[in-house]
């Protein structure tokens, strides 16, 4: 069991570790793969709570798929539950793309952790590399589980009803059963109470500061708080909200920072007063941003959070800032001054970002998920919408037989072209040579 101060020290290491060092980042990876393979085998052995969802008798279950696909296999042939859908609240990752029957396309497709947004020779490597880091982190605890269940349960995931993403991603490859429902997870704006509406009135400009649920603020190096601090107190006119996890004196005397442990984030976003978001990148933060149309400047911390960095970088709403940099003064005033003050570009480019998914076909993400549940406990499998190699292995996938049988029948036909050759060299030779002896 993690301590409090263990938790609390894993935790600053967010805003101290670079993430993308390939020895840190390959750590993390097998380490959590294992701990994935070790929840599955509790989960198995877990009688108790076998018995306890069986007595439920449910129509349909509702799993998410982002870690580990282990209850997956137990939906029918543990519980009885012979529909399921699969949620992720991310994007799709490449061992997500096999399970479906899908080839990830490695080099059109930046792959979960990248930081990158095109394809040259150094990021088409770095693609490759963070597609080998995935079968650490997904595909070897996915194989592992597979491992534990595979004769009592069998694969399962091809036999998903749908397969529901609630993302904004980069273009790539889906089946009929991926449906995608970016914003899903956002709560209904609601009127600020009178309290917050007197904060967003006081200012003519307003910026919000959060680095979501997981990431504490109050962990983060002091330096860097003294740098914040710093900086909102050279902008007089603009009130900077900030959340703030713990009463410890950060920012008591500054007149323009309101602290407050817990934000209602997406009403105060759709403010108009609203001027601009400093976040993380975590892709509900990201997702709010986008909804609410104001500009972003975003600090990676951790996870696949680069990458949806460079969906907005991208795009041209966002700007991405270096966590290692927030001690330095001028870079970080730099960036809110061209983000929120100096340019337009990004409040333009995230208003029509915002108004092309309001008007965008099918935009009500509610009532499509309800029309799929609902289809899926009436309809149950659709055998149909699996992918025909979906049951292909290695050799068959990547057409190796055909190769071999090709490159078989090359080596015949060059060696019968050779003999052939040869026969027509070596007749012509007897012929002229008879010729000669005959004169």
């Amino acid at each position: 069991m993690m301590t409090a101060e263990k938790k609390e020290s894993c935790l600053s290491l967010m805003w101290s570790w670079n993430l993308e060092n390939p020895l840190i980042f390959n750590f993390i990876a097998i380490y959590l793969g294992n701990i994935y393979a070790k929840y599955c085998e509790g989960l198995m052995s877990n009688n108790e709570l076998h018995s306890k969802i069986r007595a439920e008798k449910f129509d349909l279950a509702i799993g998410e798929s982002f870690f580990t696909s282990c209850h997956l296999g137990l939906y029918e042939a543990e519980w009885g539950i012979k529909k399921h859908i699969i949620i992720s609240s991310s994007q799709m990752f490449s061992p997500h793309y096999e399970l479906l029957g899908l080839d990830f396309p490695l080099t059109a497709t930046p792959e979960m952790f990248a930081d990158f947004s095109s394809f040259n020779l150094i990021n088409r490597f770095k693609n490759w590399y963070y597609n080998w880091m995935a079968h650490f982190l997904l595909r070897r605890p996915f194989n592992l589980e597979q491992e534990l269940f595979d004769v009592r349960y069998g694969k399962g995931v091809k036999d998903v009803l749908i397969y529901l993403i609630n993302s904004l991603d980069f273009g790539h490859p889906r089946t009929s059963k991926v449906i995608e429902l970016g914003g899903f997870s956002i709560p209904q704006f609601k009127a600020l109470d009178e309290y917050w509406q007197n904060v967003m009135n006081q200012r003519k400009n307003t910026i919000l500061i959060s680095f979501g649920s997981m990431s504490k603020a109050y962990l983060m190096p002091d330096h860097y708080k003294a740098n914040f601090i710093k900086i909102i107190q050279t902008y007089p006119d603009t009130t900077f909200i900030f959340k703030y996890e713990v009463d410890d004196g950060f920012g008591k005397d500054v007149d323009n920072l309101i602290i407050n442990k817990w934000l209602p984030q997406p009403s105060l976003l759709v403010h108009p007063k609203m001027t601009g978001f400093i976040t993380h990148g975590g892709l509900n933060s990201l997702t709010e941003g986008i909804f609410a149309g104001v500009p972003l400047l975003l600090i990676a911390l951790f996870g696949d959070q680069k990458r949806h960095i460079e969906i907005a970088t991208k795009v041209g709403f966002g700007k991405d800032v270096n966590k290692q940099l927030l001690g330095d003064y001028n870079y970080l005033r730099g960036a809110i001054d061209e983000v929120f003050f100096k340019s337009d570009k990004y409040k333009v480019a995230a208003l029509r970002i915002r108004d092309s998914i309001k008007d965008a076909p099918n935009s009500n993400t509610t009532e499509q998920f309800i029309k799929h549940v609902e289809y899926a406990i009436k309809y149950g499998p659709q055998p149909m919408l699996n992918m025909l190699g979906q049951e292909q292995n290695f050799i068959e996938k990547n057409n190796l037989d055909l190769l071999l049988i090709g490159s078989i029948l090359l080596v015949v036909y060059l060696y019968a072209v050779f003999k052939l050759f040869k026969y027509c060299c070596c007749r012509n030779k007897i012929i002229i040579g008879n010729e000669k002896k005959n004169e």
